[in-house]
């Protein structure tokens, strides 16, 4: 465990050189491109806008309260989605690197992971023009909706530096996550709201990811704040970082032969 804390701590320490990584692939994927990543944010926005007018006609449901709901929701989920599928082949993708050099190898999953959250800081621009029309600012909620972000992220981080590794072994688990992120789509609240789960709260309840939706919309948007939910965030995040330590430890030496 010791030894996993120090190469994370460390993998910081480098930011300039993963964060170098981000911009470069950003640059490369949009290069010659007019509008770059905010092309993005333009099919996030077409896409919020269509399902806002006819689901909350088909729900029934208030249309200020659903599209803040749909808009924080669905580019968070995209954060999620990108950051672990694309996580699975991190290592793949950086083959050149690890072959010539020893290089600290949470590098790559920090490089995917900042690479998603620039890319988000372009879509939750938004979120925040929706949010200034329909809604109202309180600090206090949205710092508690920040702090439940910021938790997230220190989720999401031995997750994807799990499946990192475990996507070099074994390269079905890229094609396993992607379906298996396909399906925690249509059960987390993000196309519908929790309320129409309410007799079945238990599936809001073993799905992290619709916990952590829920704990970063409902303060910000409805002024909600469920403490149950971080107490069971909290035991989540130890079971991933200690999945992290059993695989980071056992794997971590054969890297270089699996590439």
């Amino acid at each position: 465990m010791k030894n996993t804390l120090l190469d994370i701590v460390e993998a910081f320490k480098l930011w300039r050189f993963w964060l170098i990584l981000s911009k470069f692939d950003i640059i490369k994927k949009y290069k010659r491109s007019f509008l770059g990543p905010w092309w993005i944010s333009l099919s996030t926005l077409i896409l919020i806008l269509s399902i806002s007018f006819i689901y909350s006609g088909l729900f029934g449901l208030d249309f200020k309260k659903y599209i803040l709901s749909l808009s924080l929701n669905l580019m968070i989920w995209f954060l999620i989605r990108d950051c672990i599928v694309e996580s699975c082949s991190s290592l793949i993708e950086s083959k050149n690197f690890l072959s010539n050099e020893k290089f600290n190898l949470i590098i790559f999953t920090l490089r995917v992971m900042i690479r998603n959250c620039i890319i988000f800081s372009h879509n939750i621009l938004i979120f925040v023009v929706i949010f200034f029309i329909y809604s109202d600012f309180k600090i206090i909620f949205f710092l508690i909706s920040l702090f439940s972000f910021l938790l997230l992220l220190i989720f999401l981080l031995p997750i994807c530096i799990s499946l990192s590794i475990l996507g070099t072994r074994f390269r079905d688990v890229q094609m396993i996550i992607t379906n298996l992120m396909q399906f925690l789509f249509f059960v987390s609240p993000i196309l519908f709201t929790k309320t129409i789960l309410l007799e079945l709260e238990w599936i809001i309840i073993i799905n992290p990811i619709a916990l952590f939706l829920l704990s970063i919309s409902e303060p910000i948007n409805l002024g909600i704040v469920n403490i149950m939910y971080f107490q069971i965030l909290f035991l989540y995040l130890f079971f991933a970082n200690l999945i992290l330590v059993i695989v980071y430890q056992k794997y971590k030496s054969n890297i270089k032969y699996w590439l």
